[in-house]
């Protein structure tokens, strides 16, 4: 306040008028106190201490006034006109600028945090989370089924959430009112699972356990979570990082703890099998995927002799190869797109800092965005132009202006350490070392959440092959817009070209090739088709 300074010590109440030059304790208040909170709402300063109650001061400390005699204060929140103060026998409630304090609910629990989310109000107990809409009038327990569990990764599905956590998979139809356990086909000890996605009604879950000795690899349900299957034919027992659907492919990013055994499988059967298609990143492991149209994007953290950073692919998984200009020496751990744009969250290991990186060109070039954030970014999402990121011990943080300026949303958080973001219409959530927080995405000036359409180049498009699956000969449809040279080739599951379908100038409208399979394997191809710019890729089976 001004040139004034208040210092709450284990001795008492001290304050300052001359910057810190000297120092003294104010007659009017208990020495020998410890005083656990200090705050100011216009001219009024209130201090809580540990034994002897809430003292308020109006003339800038140098008088106090002793407002409430109760002892163990454990928590303070100022709201609009609204003072809460939590104790060892509930919460009491001030709207007059701390002239009367009055008993707010919860007598009987001792109160160690308290939040506020407009008529929401939430308290922190040594019984669990209490929350209320009606100013206090009714309690509800709103921690059924998740008291101190991590939660890892999170997954909305239609009405229902799934999270993830060290302690096995949980399941909520409410918005996260109520949990339960899902067990059945899962690991029933060290059920760590790290990723959750769904590919049309397949839900994909992948462990990554601390330990060799307990289970990992993916799980895979096709009941909406009542029952799991083993579903990692071909992952080699790798632990999985991380889960991804792109056009029906379900990529898997793997790498152990320490770093080993990294790599980019891919599933095109949902889980049948699985296709190592990069194996050269041996000593990164691999932490997020993100997609924009065609193109996939892999983020990596180093531990051994190969670069980390991030990885593109232009051919929906294909081939892939390094885009890292501007990005050298940094590790990432999230990733969100929005049409050609691109973030990825970044940390420099060297400096224990954090950055936000943009790429406005599709990940060819990468700048930061002003800001230092904490070291492990750990997650993103996207809406449109509003960008959340969860970092680990800052909380969840918002840009909605392409990250020029930012602003920290974790208010009702009693937990700053975010490991996995997820949206659905109404809600953002947040799983957490205690649990799954939601805030309502009004609060951003969000109303609803709606898929995002996979952007395609304009005009052009790229039929599915028919027959397929086929033995013997296929037929491949596209259409392109202006007369431009056309490429159109065939690849099998390690991204090797098998054959050449199309390939010159050609004129704007219909036109079909035919491929013959006769001579090739049973498995998984890849057709990708090149116009001017733009690039197209689909999949096919041979079957014999």
């Amino acid at each position: 306040m001004g040139n004034l300074f208040l210092a709450g010590t284990k001795f008492g109440m001290f304050v300052s008028n001359n910057n810190g030059t000297s120092w003294y304790a104010p007659d009017t208040m208990p020495g020998g106190s410890y005083f656990d909170y200090l705050l100011v709402r216009n001219d009024t300063i209130f201090a809580t201490t540990e034994s002897n109650g809430i003292f308020m001061s109006t003339d800038t400390g140098a008088s106090w006034t002793l407002m409430e005699a109760f002892g163990g204060v454990h928590s303070v929140l100022m709201d609009r006109n609204r003072f809460f103060v939590g104790t060892g026998s509930g919460i009491f409630l001030s709207t007059d600028n701390g002239a009367h304090l009055n008993q707010y609910g919860l007598s009987s629990e001792e109160v160690i945090s308290l939040a506020v989310n407009g008529n929401y109000i939430f308290a922190g107990t040594t019984n669990g989370v209490f929350c209320s809409t009606d100013n206090g009038n009714t309690w509800l327990a709103k921690n059924a089924g998740l008291t101190n569990i991590a939660i890892t990764a999170l997954l909305q599905s239609n009405s229902d959430l799934f999270a993830g956590s060290y302690n096995g998979l949980l399941h909520s139809s409410d918005d996260g009112d109520s949990w339960s356990f899902l067990y059945q086909g899962l690991p029933s000890n060290d059920c760590d699972i790290s990723s959750l996605v769904k590919n049309d009604n397949y839900i994909f879950a992948g462990l990554n356990p601390p330990s060799y000795d307990n289970q990992y690899g993916v799980y895979l349900s096709t009941n909406n979570g009542i029952s799991w299957q083993v579903a990692d034919n071909g992952l080699n027992s790798l632990h999985i990082n991380t889960l991804f659907v792109h056009k029906n492919l379900v990529f898997a990013g793997t790498g152990d703890g320490s770093g080993w055994n990294g790599g980019i499988y891919c599933s095109s059967d949902n889980g049948i099998s699985w296709h190592d298609l990069y194996k050269k990143l041996d000593s990164t492991a691999v932490l997020r995927f993100a997609d924009n149209g065609n193109t996939v994007f892999a983020g990596t953290i180093f531990s051994g002799s190969l670069s980390n950073g991030l990885y593109r692919s232009l051919d929906d998984g294909l081939i892939w190869s390094p885009s890292d200009s501007g990005l050298s020496g940094f590790e990432i751990f999230s990733l969100a797109t929005e049409g050609d744009t691109v973030y990825a969250g970044a940390v420099n290991n060297d400096a224990d800092t954090g950055s936000i990186f943009i790429s406005y060109n599709n990940g060819d070039t990468w700048s930061p965005l002003k800001g230092v954030f904490p070291a492990n970014l750990s997650c993103s999402v996207l809406y449109g132009t509003a960008l959340f990121i969860g970092t680990n011990g800052g909380g969840v943080t918002l840009s909605t202006n392409n990250g020029i300026d930012w602003q920290n949303v974790g208010d009702g958080l009693t937990d700053g350490n975010i490991y996995s973001l997820a949206l659905d219409k109404n809600y953002l959530f947040a799983g957490t070392d205690l649990g799954v927080y939601r805030r309502p995405l009004s609060d951003f000036g969000i109303t609803a959440v709606d898929e995002k359409p996979i952007a395609s180049p304009a005009q052009l498009s790229l039929s599915q092959n028919y027959p397929n699956p086929f033995n013997g000969m296929t037929n491949v449809e596209y259409r392109i817009p202006n007369e431009e040279q056309v490429t159109l080739r065939a690849y099998n599951s390690l991204g090797e070209e098998v054959a050449t379908l199309a390939a010159g100038k050609q004129s704007a409208g219909a036109h079909t090739v035919a491929f013959n399979g006769g001579e090739f394997q049973n498995g998984i191809y890849f057709y990708r088709l090149i116009s001017g710019k733009n690039v197209l890729s689909g999949k096919m089976a041979v079957t014999k």
